[in-house]
């Protein structure tokens, strides 16, 4: 079965020199095969983009915990057990073991209408704290301007003057603000700012000292820094304390050292009672969930829940019940957040549970020898489709532009239904943005919800403040689908205004569209190789594990064309 929380993938950039591990804190258990080969698998990922610190525990044993990768690529700090990451909305759980907790104590009641703990409008007086912890309650799930600084107050008058995005107990709208709405409550009926009383009932108890919010960085401890795009560092180190955006849903940070003590006590029930732990583990109904995503998997109950950053930083903690199993993931440099849930996670799940020879492992590296200086150009499939090599502070890259050019760098060789589904793409896009026709371009639809579609693309075409007027769209690639299974195919689509750029993308079905997806996923179109013979080098796209192989071919004049995954590629006539 399919993982409870669906997300996107995203391509990772590799880097020139290969990092090695410290000795000194990792732990990987030598004796077993399945954890010796997920090593590997890390390992050899590694130069081609994965940065972050793994750790798996069964049966209460910590059997790998490991960083791979830099925490800061300027100073070479390698990632680590003690590293410190972003949980991101791992966060919300803490904050629903809190509000559980409190339960406990005698200090409030789940099932309690939320205006016993806040001032709210008549439309939101019915709302429980059962229902904020399930994503129920119909709060909205950020206002214009959530991602600014505000403080508590301002924050909560703000979200609480929103209208309600439906009745409460109806539907379901994950709530990042919601949950911020908690750790207000937390802090009305216990008497504590938020942090320190997850410090006073949890992370003293537990011996958890390098857990908290962004002050933890401000000492000489170790925090991975987040990249985005070529690592340039996305890092949340100048946040000021007294932001209350996403206290509560996204603010915590912790090590993997930490996530361990963390995950013996939910356990073990050392924070709540067996009864409270059981309700907490126990839901089925997404309308009686308390932080957790609850489900089946192909491994038995999981209990899981994810975060990640547009700033480029992901979290992972997977609970495998049956299994008596934690998989827990970090990652600091990965483009838009979006690898983990579809790709690497489940990998690394796979190898766990022994389905190593199910997973295609990056290809490993041999010493670099000296490249051709001949080699850095463009070359040309064909007058509109090209492939730029490129060395930069000792990297190696291939940039590829055009739909076929990209393909090929995929390796994919049906192009001819990836340039039909590119010109579908745009007349759909005719219809919707340059026509306003809400009739015509259901005929490429595979999806009941039509309508939204059709508001979706026009909400993303108009012009605002930020971006100024809109000017014209591009479909930037059609390409195989990596990510929805049996997918047929995935439009890239970057919408240009005045001042900047918008991009999401179609998924595509035999049938016809099956789903929009947002901006989490670049572009497949650059990716950092490595030379390997003297005419030839290997890269590996993660996101769709993809190996890249390129060959150059020589005249009397010098490098004079070269091979991509099989297509050739000519300098252009002087």
């Amino acid at each position: 079965m399919k993982k409870l929380m669906l997300l996107g993938l995203v391509i990772f950039f590799g880097c020139g020199d290969q990092p090695t591990h410290s000795e000194n804190n990792d732990i990987v258990e030598k004796s077993l095969p399945n954890i010796i080969s997920l090593d590997d698998y890390l390992e050899r990922l590694t130069p081609f983009g994965f940065s972050g610190t793994v750790l798996v525990v069964q049966n209460d044993q910590i059997i790998l915990n490991k960083g791979y990768g830099y925490s800061n690529y300027q100073s070479k700090q390698l990632n680590g057990p003690e590293t410190i990451f972003p949980l991101q909305s791992i966060t919300k759980t803490f904050t629903a073991t809190g509000v559980l907790k409190l339960q406990m104590l005698g200090k409030l009641n789940i099932q309690d209408s939320i205006y016993q703990y806040l001032e709210v409008p008549a439309d939101k007086r019915n709302i429980t704290i059962a229902q904020l912890l399930s994503h129920s309650s119909g709060i909205v799930t950020g206002t214009e301007d959530y991602y600014r600084p505000e403080d508590k107050h301002s924050l909560v008058a703000k979200v609480l003057s929103e209208p309600l995005l439906f009745a409460p107990g109806t539907d379901i709208a994950y709530s990042n603000i919601g949950y911020g709405l908690l750790a207000v409550i937390i802090e009305k009926t216990s008497g504590l700012h938020y942090e320190e009383f997850l410090k006073t009932y949890f992370f003293d108890k537990l011996q958890m000292e390098s857990t908290g919010h962004v002050g933890l960085i401000r000492d000489k401890r170790i925090f991975a820094l987040q990249y985005k795009d070529k690592f340039t560092d996305s890092s949340p180190s100048q946040k000021k304390e007294e932001d209350w955006n996403f206290t509560g849903s996204g603010n915590l940070m912790t090590t993997t050292s930490d996530l361990y003590k963390w995950a013996m006590a939910i356990k073990h029930n050392s924070i709540l009672s067996e009864e409270l732990s059981q309700q907490m583990f126990s839901s089925q109904s997404r309308y009686d969930r308390k932080g957790w995503f609850i489900g089946d998997s192909d491994y038995g109950k999981l209990i899981e829940h994810d975060g990640g950053s547009s700033k480029g930083s992901a979290a992972n903690f997977r609970w495998y019940q049956n299994k008596d199993t934690f998989v827990i993931v970090f990652c600091n440099n990965n483009g838009e957040n979006m690898l983990f849930s579809n790709n690497l996670v489940d990998k690394i799940d796979q190898i766990v549970f022994g389905g190593a020879d199910k997973v295609k492992f990056a290809p490993r590296l041999t010493k670099v020898p000296k490249v051709s200086k001949d080699v850095y150009t463009t070359y040309y499939f064909n007058p509109t489709d090209s492939l730029t090599i490129q060395l930069n502070n000792k990297r190696y890259s291939l940039r590829v532009y055009g739909n076929s050019a990209i393909n090929s760098l995929l390796g994919n060789e049906n192009l001819k239904s990836m340039d039909e589904l590119s010109a579908k793409a745009i007349e759909v896009l005719n219809f919707v943005i340059r026509d306003n026709d809400s009739v015509n371009y259901k005929k490429y639809m595979n999806d009941s919800s039509k309508a939204r579609f059709f508001n979706y693309i026009r909400q993303m075409s108009q012009g605002d403040r930020k971006f100024g007027q809109f000017k014209k769209f591009e479909i930037e690639a059609t390409t195989e689908d990596w990510i929805i299974p049996n997918g047929f195919g995935m439009s890239f689509i970057k919408l240009i205004f005045e001042n900047g750029e918008k991009r999401f993308r179609f998924h595509w079905t035999s049938k016809g569209i099956l789903a929009l997806g947002g901006s989490g996923i670049p572009t497949p179109n650059e990716i950092d190789v490595f030379p390997q013979l003297e005419n030839r080098m290997i890269g590996f796209h993660i996101a769709s594990e993809k190996t890249i192989e390129v060959t150059y071919k020589y005249d009397a004049e010098g490098v004079s064309s070269v091979v991509l995954n099989g297509r050739d590629a000519f300098k252009r006539q002087q």
